[in-house]
């Protein structure tokens, strides 16, 4: 029997035009979601394409899935690889990056789009990222890649990737993290494209890597968030092992003119934090981890005076005492979706279950977290999550403004919808 989750009725008419560019998901193992405001979540058939974690998808201002970067390559509409779409380094269809891919519309050109990759590494060859630029008029309107677009910029990156509005209204920040220091890197994507000079900004602990931990792959692992507005960054680091290590859990200041970042604080005492995302109105931000004992989910609460009472606000609103291996099923990525919500996997599971925070701006319990909130059989999720900017120019995303009714019992609808 699937667990139901409540459902948010949108009633602000503008809402209907809203959120667009977000409005559809693909993660994992072929899973398909689709928001449509006032509706629940619409599950499609399996794809069929798997591309693991972190990839990156945009929809049209009506709503219509446009195409998809996988951790390399680029997929048109109907799954299919775009016919100069093919990466040069391509782990697909199993390519383990957190943040692999983002999607970016071009200021001034709306057919085209900017997608950056950052690609898989081994332990000797440091993350690297290249962009491109997709054309959606080019192959009878399924999109191609523009030849000759493709660039590699920049290197020794962690896995984190993600973006947010330029405050002058039309341009976008891409932002990426080095290894092994404290420097994020900042990339202006403008009419022209995207500037690969960044802007630079040594903030908060470096990255190192944990040379007495398995694998050295430490401290580069974890999602790196925007708030809404785009003023604070929030990040986490899991580090990997049979037993869980320490993770870098911090927040940060942004400057959406300049793109310089600033360290606010640490949250302390986490380990394996794979997962972060701030809450719709970014007064609360939500931690995953794993420690000695259990799997868990923190809640903090940003909107308090100083640092020492937002650290000191940590909550426990999910915990499991895990009885044998540690990094089976616990919470993993989050993300903030169009309707208000923000939905978690569950991390290195084969699970047919989507976990979801109801009420994200609650406080405590309230924010009414679901472990196995949603199923999406028959697809299964990998640990996998969409990797989207919140919100666009010509697509604001509002949801969290919208006012919380009394509503019925939701499932996923249909499921699935093209059976």
């Amino acid at each position: 029997m699937r667990s139901s989750i409540a459902w948010i009725i949108l009633l602000i008419p503008l809402l209907s035009l809203a959120q667009r560019r977000n409005a559809h998901w693909l993660l994992g193992d072929g899973v398909h979601l689709e928001f449509i405001p006032g509706v629940p979540p619409i599950l499609h058939v399996p794809t069929g394409l798997v591309t693991s974690e972190g990839q990156s998808v945009i929809s049209d201002l009506q709503g219509d899935l446009l195409f998809i970067a996988g951790h390399d390559s680029v997929y048109n509409a109907l799954g299919h690889c775009m016919p100069n779409g093919q990466g040069p380094f391509t782990m697909e269809p199993f390519g383990d990056v957190t943040q692999g891919s983002l999607i970016i519309p071009l200021p001034g050109s709306p057919e085209r789009y900017v997608v950056v990759h950052i690609h898989g590494t081994t332990f000797e060859d440091w993350p690297k990222a290249t962009y491109s630029v997709v054309d959606m008029s080019l192959d009878g309107g399924l999109g191609d890649v523009v030849p000759g677009s493709r660039w590699t910029f920049t290197d020794s990156l962690t896995e984190k990737l993600t973006g947010t509005p330029h405050s002058n209204g039309s341009d976008y920040w891409v932002l990426l993290h080095e290894w092994d220091t404290d420097e994020f890197q900042a990339f202006l994507v403008d009419g022209t494209g995207l500037d690969t000079v960044p802007v630079t900004s040594h903030a908060g602990s470096p990255h190192d890597r944990i040379f007495i931990l398995p694998d050295q792959n430490n401290n580069f692992q974890g999602q790196m968030k925007f708030s809404m507005s785009g003023e604070r960054i929030a990040l986490s680091t899991s580090n990997g092992g049979a037993q869980p290590a320490p993770s870098i859990v911090q927040l940060f200041d942004f400057d959406d003119m300049t793109g310089q970042v600033g360290y606010r604080m640490t949250f302390p005492g986490h380990s394996r934090s794979y997962g972060i995302e701030f809450s719709g109105d970014g007064s609360k931000l939500y931690v995953s981890g794993i420690d000695s004992v259990e799997h868990y989910l923190d809640q903090y609460d940003l909107g308090l005076d100083d640092t020492t009472a937002i650290q000191n606000s940590r909550d426990r609103v999910y915990s499991y005492q895990y009885p044998g291996d540690p990094n089976i099923d616990w919470p993993g990525a989050m993300v903030l979706a169009p309707d208000g919500r923000i939905y978690l996997t569950h991390h290195f599971s084969s699970t047919h279950w989507m976990g979801v925070i109801d009420h994200p701006d609650s406080n405590g319990v309230a924010c009414g977290l679901l472990w196995n909130a949603l199923d999406i059989s028959p697809g299964v999720l990998i640990h996998s999550f969409c990797n989207q900017i919140k919100h666009y120019h010509d697509s604001p995303f509002a949801a969290s403004v919208r006012p919380i009714t009394p509503r019925p019992g939701l499932n996923l609808w249909p499921n699935p919808i093209d059976a």
